[in-house]
């Protein structure tokens, strides 16, 4: 994008805190649907749930915006790739 540099980073750390609230959402959303199911072993919508929101937690980590790559810049390319597949 081109523009003022203020408008860049200021939209640039907007899509980082998103990202963020969005994976910490996700993330909590699972672990507490994972622990539900621990509590009721045959309530097994519990586990898939919460399953399903900690992987999206991961892609979102991993691939949306690169998040994980803002906090870690070192970490290996191939070996996050392999993490969220």
């Amino acid at each position: 994008e081109i523009g003022i540099l203020e408008e860049l980073y200021r939209t640039r750390y907007d899509n980082f805190y998103l990202q963020m609230f969005v994976f910490g959402s996700l993330f909590m959303i699972g672990l507490y649907h994972i622990s539900l199911f621990s509590h009721n072993r045959e309530d097994f919508a519990a586990l898939f749930f919460g399953l399903f929101c900690t992987s999206i937690s991961f892609h979102v980590l991993f691939m949306e915006g690169k998040l994980f790559f803002e906090i870690f810049p070192d970490f290996n390319w191939n070996i996050a790739l392999r993490l969220n597949y």
